[in-house]
């Protein structure tokens, strides 16, 4: 495992020199956020020279958001008002975008939220009893609540030797991974996409990105990853090698670090009839994820013991595949959008894990549950009709789903933009499936949601 880290991590730092006299690309063309395959375009080095200018610039988003939830013991009329609840935030993101000539770019987005009632923030603790044979730890979760909250979602600075190498180094969301909300190959960021809020900024890791580009025909990058580390040899490491086929690109990656079981990736994304395909694959011989393991044991007393377990010399993959197709309606060109994901995990539960009270504290207590990711078999679509009435208005329905334990969370919603950078946004939510399963588990049955967005 040493000389697999060793290894990636030479490769990651050195590669850059050795290829250092490779053809020179935009820092924009390179780190591009969307997943849209261009026609490969030769451009001058000389042209983009002379119309680079340095600029600052400053932009960001002021939102409201209003939340009041339907208990479902309150929607089958068994108790009071009392068990619903409300929530109110203002969130401010501002972000930084400083660019000098010769490509080089810096860039904050700042994150600020108040929320009038506070907000329960979960932190996770380890205790640890050394006994004569071993030594035991406990973990525990600390809630805290707190009114205002400062972030820094992303803090980095771009860098290249002569637009043949390109580095980025800070705090950075990493595009890793093709598919939209279910990215099994991506072990670097620490923040997943959120089904509530689709269009959140996440958070960043700290990590060092170097990229070289041959054209728009292939790509390399390597991934120093040291967030919340205190020696280098803790760092996680990855590589991807990225080639585009005709229509079709591909990329194939890897991922390492100390005590973890290295990952293999493969991802594509493809167009089909004017659809776009697009999907992934992790493969590891052994399991990173921690499960829960169930013991009865009988001596006299029967008795339920919970404990965590790790599935080892065993291939693990984890499968997601999705579509996107946009259709013409009534001379307006894409006006509907439907895009679908299924995500599939082999190793994942079987059956409801949340039903039993104590079983399901034990989970939540020692952070084994992860919403969207615990069980075998999801699925997710996202759908939008733009002009939708009128030109200011457009419709949306968007779903998520979980086979094993059948809940489903719905959401459908409509988003006016009066004028240009100001939106309103009214959403109703819906959790569907049987008590204490993946989507009902928190209580809330219907989601009343208003949300007023200006952008600057």
């Amino acid at each position: 495992m040493k000389r697999k880290i060793l290894g990636l991590t030479i490769f990651s730092i050195v590669c850059p020199f050795i290829l250092f006299g490779q053809q020179n690309v935009g820092i924009d063309d390179l780190f591009r956020e969307d997943d849209v395959i261009v026609e490969n375009t030769n451009v001058q080095s000389s042209f983009i020279t002379n119309i680079e200018k340095e600029a600052v610039s400053l932009s960001g988003s002021f939102r409201f958001r209003g939340l009041y939830n339907f208990n479902k013991e309150f929607i089958k009329g068994s108790t009071n008002w009392s068990v619903n609840s409300v929530s109110a935030d203002m969130e401010a993101n501002v972000l930084f975008d400083i660019r000098l000539k010769s490509g080089l770019k810096a860039f904050a987005s700042l994150y600020a939220d108040y929320s009038p009632i506070g907000k329960e923030d979960t932190h996770y603790y380890t205790s640890y009893q050394t006994t004569p044979s071993n030594i035991i730890t406990n973990t525990a979760p600390y809630v805290e609540t707190n009114n205002t909250t400062f972030s820094i979602k992303e803090i980095f600075m771009d860098m290249n030797i002569n637009r043949v190498v390109y580095f980025r180094v800070g705090k950075q969301v990493l595009q890793w991974g093709r598919c939209y909300f279910w990215n099994p190959t991506d072990l670097l960021n620490i923040e997943k996409r959120q089904f509530s809020d689709l269009n959140a900024y996440r958070e960043g890791t700290f990590a060092l990105k170097t990229h070289i580009p041959f054209g728009t025909f292939f790509n390399i990058y390597g991934v120093i990853n040291a967030n919340d580390i205190k020696n280098i040899n803790e760092s996680a490491v990855a590589a991807k090698a990225e080639c585009l086929l005709g229509t079709t690109e591909i990329s194939f990656s890897t991922w390492a670090k100390k005590d973890f079981f290295p990952v293999f990736g493969f991802d594509f994304i493809s167009f089909i009839f004017d659809t776009t395909i697009r999907g992934e694959i992790s493969v590891s011989y052994g399991d990173n994820k921690s499960y829960l393991k169930t013991d009865i044991l009988t001596n006299g007393i029967i008795q339920t013991n919970f404990s965590t377990t790790r599935i080892t010399n065993e291939w693990i993959p984890r499968i997601s595949v999705g579509f996107t197709k946009r259709f013409d309606f009534l001379d307006v060109d894409d006006r509907i959008s439907i895009s679908g994901e299924f995500f599939y995990n082999p190793y994942g539960y079987k059956e409801n894990i949340l039903k039993e009270e104590d079983q399901r504290l034990f989970l939540l207590a020692n952070n084994l549950f992860e919403l969207n990711y615990n069980y075998q078999y999801y699925f997710a679509f996202f759908t939008s009709f733009s002009k939708f009435i009128v030109s200011e208005i457009t419709l949306s329905v968007n779903a998520i789903g979980n086979f094993n334990d059948n809940s489903w969370q719905i959401t459908g919603g409509i988003t006016y933009e009066p004028v240009d950078y100001f939106t309103f946004e009214f959403n109703l939510s819906s959790c569907i499936g049987e008590d204490n399963s993946e989507y009902t588990f928190q209580g809330n049955s219907l989601s009343v949601e208003s949300i007023f967005t200006m952008k600057f």
